[in-house]
């Protein structure tokens, strides 16, 4: 049984053994993968699911960890970055204001020019495809990020796909239609944004992007995602 938000729920499962089945009650501020998963916090339906068989799911393993809801460049790495170095957040908790911190980021990363993200895709035949400056792109194991922020609707841990979600935002104008876009999700109905899957992808940023996977701000130059087979109580 894991106790915790997304980013704990990730840190445990790298060390816990792939063929042993887990069960997750979610307590964090985001709960992203048990949103799109349908779980609900209720105890007794998490205890009734334990007498059940598990169900099967999928993780994306890397060298120094595990994807278990989606890998940022560019707007969401931006964001958690800023946030994580801000003396604001801990000045908004004391009003139990924190999230109030992501908004404003947010904001400033729209009216202020953000580092853009460019990098290099490899699938797993050798394929490859260069991306230059990009306002948001992620690799998605998990229909959203950001507490309930849509990344693509139909991204979900039961398959084996990782979506490849992307757009550029050369102005201001087109920051906020890419970002409305995901507030709205209209995705599909809208092409700001571009769209692959893949079962395994080897990623390779440029030095100056920064990589969020599950909230946090990692430290790499080349990553390869695996598809990795694992099992939960629901």
């Amino acid at each position: 049984m894991v106790l915790g938000g997304d980013g704990t729920l990730s840190k445990v499962l790298y060390y816990w053994p792939a063929e042993i089945p887990f069960a997750y009650y979610p307590i964090g501020s985001g709960n992203d993968f048990a949103r799109a998963l349908g779980f609900r916090k209720n105890p007794m339906q998490l205890m009734k699911s334990l007498e059940k068989a598990p169900k099967e799911i999928t993780v994306f393993t890397y060298q120094k960890g595990l994807v278990l809801n989606s890998l940022d460049l560019g707007f969401a790495s931006w964001v958690i970055n800023h946030v994580e170095h801000s003396k604001l957040e801990a000045k908004l908790n004391k009003y139990h204001l924190g999230n109030l911190i992501y908004v404003l980021t947010a904001i400033q990363c729209l009216i202020k020019k953000p580092a853009f993200a460019s990098l290099v895709l490899e699938n797993e035949v050798g394929e490859s495809i260069e991306l230059k400056d990009l306002f948001f792109f992620s690799l998605a194991n998990n229909t959203y990020f950001g507490g309930g922020v849509m990344i693509w609707p139909d991204a979900t841990a039961y398959t084996g796909n990782l979506d490849c979600v992307y757009a550029k935002g050369e102005t201001l104008w087109k920051r906020v239609l890419v970002l409305l876009t995901l507030v709205l999700k209209q995705h599909k109905r809208l092409n700001y944004f571009q769209h692959q899957t893949y079962r395994k992808i080897t990623l390779k940023p440029a030095e100056s992007s920064l990589i969020e996977i599950d909230g946090e701000i990692v430290s790499l130059d080349k990553v390869t995602l695996s598809p990795q087979k694992r099992y939960i109580y629901l």
